[in-house]
Parts: structure tokens; C-alpha cells; sequence
């Protein structure tokens, strides 16, 4: 039991000195930005996550930037096609409510409100 203890005491310590001094790094990274002369939008460096595994291929700093262009550019088709499937199956949703009865339609909405049906 007292190693248990043990272990717990020093895996905490571990972890709150590893969270601390990340948080010291933090402030000297945004120091360094400040002092770097303002860019253009357009070489203004883009930011984003590689697919799995592409990130051991060696990619240059252009191959990257290429991958999060593209990665940018399809987000908002992305972002319109799932505002289309909601509307979708709203639409469906309302549809398929329509071949219920009023009976069903009102023991339906108690159920998603979760009032009790009284017997």
C-alpha cells in the first residue's frame, strides 16, 4: 500500500513539472513572433495537422504548406456538404413524422421530451 503511495506521489509530481514547464516555453515562443517583422497574407506560413505517417516521409517546407492549402481549400467544402446532409435529414426526419397519426405524432414528442404517459 505504500508503494502504491509512493508511486502515486511521484507520478504527480512528474506530471505537474512536465505540465509547468511547458507553460514556461509558451511566453518565449510568442516573445520570438513578436519580433519577427510583419508578413504578407500570402507568405504568411499556413498551419494544420499532416495525415497519419506523413510526417516520417521527409517533406520539404513547400510540400507541406502545399498539403495544408489543400487542406484548407476542401474544409469549406467539407463544412457546406455537412450543412447539406443536416438539412437532409431534417427533411427526413419530418417526412417519415408524416406517415405517423396525431396519437403518435403527440406519444412521440412526450417520449423526446421524456414526460411520463399516464396508464
Amino acid at each position: 500500500m505504500i508503494r502504491l503511495k509512493v508511486f502515486v506521489t511521484f507520478l504527480t509530481l512528474a506530471l505537474l513539472g512536465t505540465a509547468f514547464s511547458q507553460d514556461k516555453d509558451a511566453p518565449k515562443e510568442k516573445d520570438k513572433d513578436k519580433d519577427k517583422p510583419s508578413e504578407k497574407a500570402e507568405d504568411k506560413k499556413l498551419k494544420g495537422f499532416l495525415p497519419a505517417g506523413f510526417k516520417k516521409l521527409g517533406l520539404t517546407d513547400k510540400q507541406v504548406q502545399a498539403i495544408y492549402k489543400i487542406q484548407t481549400d476542401y474544409r469549406g467544402k467539407k463544412d457546406d456538404l455537412t450543412k447539406q446532409l443536416a438539412k437532409l435529414k431534417d427533411a427526413e426526419r419530418e417526412e417519415i413524422e408524416k406517415v405517423l397519426t396525431d396519437a403518435q405524432k403527440k406519444e412521440l414528442k412526450a417520449i423526446r421530451t421524456g414526460e411520463k404517459k399516464d396508464k
